[in-house]
This record gives C-alpha cells, structure tokens and sequence, in this order.
C-alpha cells in the first residue's frame, strides 16, 4: 500500500481482520429457559505508524516507526455448565518502535518476523473414510505447522511540493530575507540549463 503524508503527521497503514467468537454463556432470566451466548471479537493483522520529518537539508527523512502484528495462535475449547461450547482465543502479539534516518528514495528494511500457523488437516481416502466400522483406519487427523517470513519495506520519497512549502515557511525578519528565499525557491523549481 501506499500513503502521502504532510511532514511530522502520522501516517497509518493497517491490514486487518477481524475474529468472531463465543466467549462464554450469561444465565437466563428464567430457569427454564438456555443460557445466552456472549459473542465477542478481536482484530488481528498488521499495522504500521509512521511519523516522517525533514532534516534541513532536504536529503534525509527520520521515521518514527511503529509496527504491530497480532495473530491467533489457537482457541482454548471450553464448556459452561458441561454442556455449551465456548472459546477463548490465544493471542500473539510482536511490536517494535524505531527511529531511523533514511535518505530520499531509499529503502528501509524493518524486519523479518517468522510467522507460525498451526492448523488441523484431516486427510482420508475418498470412498472407504466414509463406511461405518472401517472408515477411521482410512482418515488420519493432523497438525501442520506452517511457517512465513514477514519484511516490512519502507521507501520515504519527498515530495517536490513539500520541499518548496518548507521553503517558504522559513520566517522572514524582512523584505530582503523573503527576496532571496524566492530566489532560492526559483533556482530548485528550474535549475539552469546546462551547456552544449
């Protein structure tokens, strides 16, 4: 994704969903009557602050880097009253804060975060998993580990227009100061050609 963000604003990119889950049972008014499911949910994904700022030279951008990922490692299977299902979710969490000084149009490497997903997979056989007594010997339950590599690559590029703002936003003591910051915005819009 991409964003553009005025100098010392915070930018926030954010790739998420979000997780639905029943996270226990409330009683009924009445005794005769089944308890209430309590749905909840949380938010798990990536999200990414960043906070850009001008050195004085308009060469190098510092970045405030804020990076959270959040992932569900499992549910914790449970029952209320030994009877109704419920979940409670197991969360991971890595966040990083940094602050880093990159040149215009460079790239910065945040990092490689080894993500981990466990998940069930349950193979069989078309036909013979499906007869009564004989179907288990032709399914098989399985717990598979699968591992990714996550890099965050930012690329800070400035924007023309940002640099002669912060030109002008210089504070002028007077007529002559603010005549050759014109001047200076003038020559960094349109250089001088260069000889044949």
């Amino acid at each position: 994704p991409r964003v553009t963000v005025l100098e010392g604003k915070e930018a926030r990119i954010a790739i998420q969903r979000a997780i639905h889950y029943i996270s226990g049972y409330t009683e009924p008014n009445r005794p005769s009557d089944e308890p209430e499911p309590k749905h909840d949910s949380l938010i798990k994904g990536i999200e990414l602050q960043l906070i850009p700022n001008l050195t004085p030279d308009d060469k190098n951008i510092l970045l405030v880097v804020d990076f959270e990922l959040s992932e569900v490692i499992g549910f914790e299977e449970r029952k209320y009253k030994g009877k109704y299902p419920y979940s409670i979710p197991q969360t991971k969490v890595v966040s990083t804060k940094t602050h880093r000084l990159v040149p215009d149009g460079k790239t910065l490497l945040i990092g490689g975060l080894k993500i981990t997903t466990l998940f069930k997979k349950e193979p069989r056989a078309p036909l013979l998993s499906k007869l009564p007594v004989i179907g288990k010997a032709f399914r098989s339950n399985a717990k598979i580990k699968d591992h990714k590599m996550l890099l965050i690559l930012v690329k800070p590029i400035i924007n023309p227009q940002q640099k002669a703002s912060k030109i002008l936003r210089g504070e002028a003591d007077s007529e002559e100061h603010i005549k050759s910051l014109a001047r200076q915005l003038e020559k960094k819009l349109n250089p001088p050609a260069e000889p044949k």
